[in-house]
């Protein structure tokens, strides 16, 4: 919490909410896809008999997902990293932006569209390694309390928040070398 408190005092509520539209963006492009497509692309995986297809699944729609995502993302980062405030500057100091369609424009005019990308190939890798452990160990811990406890359906926040437990145990694990 210091690190917010210094950054609140030093450039005001405004400060503290910088990159909370493009970082919107990217949530909804990353996870829209991961949590949108996973049961439909598991499902023909699952289908057409791919070993590990629910895993490969997770993979699939976390891979896209962050592809999708990442131009959200890099606005969001260079929008948070920017400040005037010599006392809480870190690392290089990107151009000011003025406003999200700012720094679009600004990014593909300086560096092109692949601008907008860089960096994907860790993201890309991050988020599809979590993706593979993250959805398929929500759903398969579901489905087995479900199965071997029917009564559990009268309790579906409980199945729900202890798989959804496990699943970001799993996916913290995986994730964290990147």
């Amino acid at each position: 919490f210091s690190a917010l408190i210094v950054l609140a005092k030093a450039e005001g509520l405004h400060g503290v909410q910088k990159g909370l539209v493009p970082g919107l963006g990217y949530q909804i492009g990353l996870n829209g896809v991961r949590f949108g497509c996973f049961p439909i692309v598991r499902h023909k995986y699952v289908e057409a008999g791919v070993p590990g297809g629910t895993w490969l699944a997770g993979a699939t729609v976390g891979m896209l997902g962050g592809a999708l995502g990442m131009p959200f993302y890099l606005v969001k980062c260079r929008m948070q990293t920017r400040t005037s405030n010599a006392a809480t500057a870190v690392g290089y100091q990107h151009t000011k932006y003025e406003g999200v369609a700012g720094a679009f424009r600004a990014i593909v005019h300086s560096n092109g569209i692949g601008g907008l990308y860089r960096g994907v190939d860790a993201m890309v890798m991050r988020v599809g390694m979590g993706s593979s452990v993250q959805l398929p160990v929500f759903t398969l811990t579901k489905e087995a309390i479900l199965d071997r406890w029917p009564q559990a359906r009268d309790w579906p926040i409980l199945v729900s928040f202890v798989s959804s437990m496990l699943a970001g145990a799993g996916a913290v694990t995986v994730m964290n070398p990147w």
